[in-house]
């Protein structure tokens, strides 16, 4: 690959996920959304382990309260969507390469 190419590669990997996923999220209502809740499964998972906050409120309308453990979940399961999803982007992006590599190489034969 040429070097302007390598850059441009670069680019498209590392910066545009990020606006991608950011508008998956603006699309519903959290991870509840069916579409959201298949593209952002590890943060999913990493909700569900992490398990309910407490209670409060009053008996008919109950809240839950975030806790750190919680924050800390969610980051790490967006952080964990992104670098699964980056890495499903780079071994497409080596397997085409790969794949027209081997198609020159036998034409050069």
């Amino acid at each position: 690959m040429r070097e302007g190419t390598r850059l441009l590669v670069f680019l498209a990997v590392m910066i545009v996920p990020v606006p991608v996923l950011l508008a998956l999220l603006a699309l519903g209502p959290g991870l509840e959304n069916p579409a959201l809740g298949a593209v952002f499964w590890p943060a999913k998972l990493c909700a569900r382990l992490a398990g309910p906050g407490p209670e409060f409120g009053p008996p008919g309308h109950r809240w839950r309260e975030g806790t750190p453990v919680q924050m800390l979940a969610d980051v790490l399961g967006f952080c964990l969507t992104y670098v699964f999803w980056l890495a499903v982007i780079l071994a497409v992006l080596k397997y085409r390469s790969h794949r027209a590599n081997r198609v020159n190489d036998r034409a050069g034969r």
